[in-house]
């Protein structure tokens, strides 16, 4: 049985874990596993298969066939977990879709009333794909509630130190709400982080002011705040998440030119250290 830290607030209740079978998949289960594990959630593992354009007999028959695999190697696995000491008291359900493999995982997550995904990534040439895969890319563009992302090369340790981005919007300040409830689970500090061009006095009045209102939406939770300064956004919280050795880096979806920019070849480089730990975003 895991360690239950923090207080007894649940904010999590039923997680998705779309997987592909794929190693990168299986890398990202454990932080599933322990985030249920905090939160005394569910979890559901999901499978979509493509719906083929050949709806042809045989291509009917080699779906049924699919699905059948597909169903036993999730079956294996709920019946694996459930003979884990530590994580054998969770429950686990599976699922299986067909379709589009993103419209599948945002509908079974309306229906299933899933209020958090956890998934890996994949690798491929282009950065998008490379960073997230194609269809995490997707889905954390489109999904309504938080995903949770792994790089490949991500390993759970314990989540010790949280790096929050912010941009001073108000959804921001209930994001940082949740992540303070998830950083007294894994007993993790917090920095909240604002990049910003130059230090002048509009700059600090508005650093100051968001740092007050987290103060009073959040007053029983201790968080430090940073104000890093540097021309780009994404130099500045790479140097910062190295710097402090961050676990997670959180943000939320308000700001869509920092995802678009995620898309453009010439960040590949400074959004190497996402390689290496996981990203939670907000919506």
């Amino acid at each position: 049985m895991c360690t239950i830290g923090g207080n007894a607030m649940k904010t999590i209740n039923h997680i998705l874990f779309p997987t592909d079978f794929s190693p990168n998949a299986e890398n990202a289960l454990p932080f599933a596993l322990e985030l249920a594990c905090q939160f005394g959630a569910d979890i559901t593992l999901f499978h979509a298969i493509e719906e083929p354009y050949d709806f042809s007999s045989v291509v009917e028959e080699y779906k049924g066939k699919l699905t059948k695999t597909v169903e036993n190697l999730l079956q294996d696995k709920v019946e694996e977990l459930k003979k884990n000491s530590k994580y054998g008291h969770i429950t686990i359900h599976y699922a299986i879709r067909i379709g589009k493999v993103v419209r599948a995982i945002l509908e079974e997550t309306e229906r299933d009333e899933i209020d958090f995904i956890v998934m890996g990534t994949q690798g491929s040439a282009n950065l998008a794909k490379r960073l997230f895969g194609s269809h995490t890319s997707d889905v954390i563009l489109y999904s309504e509630v938080p995903v949770f992302t792994v790089p490949k090369d991500a390993k759970f340790e314990g989540l010790e130190h949280i790096t929050f981005s912010t941009d001073y919007h108000e959804k921001d300040v209930d994001a940082l709400d949740f992540v303070a409830i998830l950083a007294e689970k894994f007993y993790s500090a917090i920095s909240v982080v604002h990049v910003d061009e130059e230090e002048n006095f509009e700059s600090l009045i508005k650093f100051k002011g968001f740092r007050q209102q987290v103060l009073e939406e959040t007053p029983l939770h201790h968080m430090n705040y940073e104000m890093v300064i540097g021309e780009d956004f994404f130099d500045g919280i790479r140097d910062f998440i190295t710097i402090r050795r961050s676990s997670l880096l959180t943000m939320t979806r308000n700001d869509k030119n920092i995802f678009r920019k995620l898309f453009e070849s010439s960040y590949s480089k400074k959004l190497s250290f996402y390689n290496q730990i996981p990203l939670l975003i907000m919506v």
